[in-house]
């Protein structure tokens, strides 16, 4: 499979901006967890909860049963590149088999 200039494009603006995002956290400049609330209104309840269901992202509780969680914004972030990444490839290879 050969890629694309236009998905090597992609591929390394999305590196950029998650060695950007890990760098932030490390150094403090933003938190390195995004809350509960925070993660359903960046990327949605159902889909959050579905990677949660599937294992695709672990969250981490504070405190008792009642308690919300909190999640890795490295990790989410990557998933959700990787996601949106992959459609972008199936996609592109979608329209060069019908030509």
């Amino acid at each position: 499979m050969e890629i694309s200039i236009h998905i090597l494009k992609l591929l390394l603006q999305e590196s950029a901006k998650l060695g950007a995002l890990k760098t932030l956290c490390a150094c403090g400049k933003i938190r390195s967890y995004l809350k509960q609330s925070e993660a359903f209104r960046l990327y949605g309840r159902r889909t959050v909860m579905a990677w949660v269901e599937q294992g695709l992202i672990n969250p981490y509780k504070d405190g008792d049963l009642n308690a919300s969680w909190r999640i890795d914004r490295v990790e989410v972030a990557s998933l959700y590149a990787a996601i949106q990444l992959n459609k972008h490839i199936h996609y592109g290879q979608l329209n060069t088999e019908s030509h």
